[in-house]
């Protein structure tokens, strides 16, 4: 660590006049700050939720997706190397209620 000491060099300004140069923060700068959210840790959240063994961590909910909604998805289980989600219809219930109509017609 000592052989990277040489490369730097911290330049510590002198006052050379009488004048008194506040810190000067931009207002947008302040407002952010002051609308600025605390995010709770996971210490919290696990306190608020019944501690621990009762918690569960979300892994997904920091991912990066196109869709939020995507976090929190059904995931997919895989049988035999095909997954069961290609095979469940999600409009089996209309289908149903179509075929009964077409029943009590006959």
């Amino acid at each position: 660590m000592n052989y990277y000491l040489n490369r730097f060099h911290v330049v510590l300004r002198k006052p050379h006049d009488q004048k008194k140069r506040p810190v000067c923060i931009p207002q947008a700068v302040l407002k952010a700050k002051a609308n600025q959210v605390v995010e709770k840790i996971e210490k919290d959240l696990e306190d608020e939720n019944g501690g621990i063994g009762v918690y569960s961590v979300s892994l997904s909910k920091n991912y990066i997706l196109a869709n939020n909604e995507w976090k929190e998805g059904i995931m997919t289980k895989i049988v035999d190397g095909h997954n069961l989600y290609n095979f469940i219809d999600t409009d089996i219930l209309l289908r149903l209620e179509e075929l009964e109509r077409e029943e009590g017609l006959r």
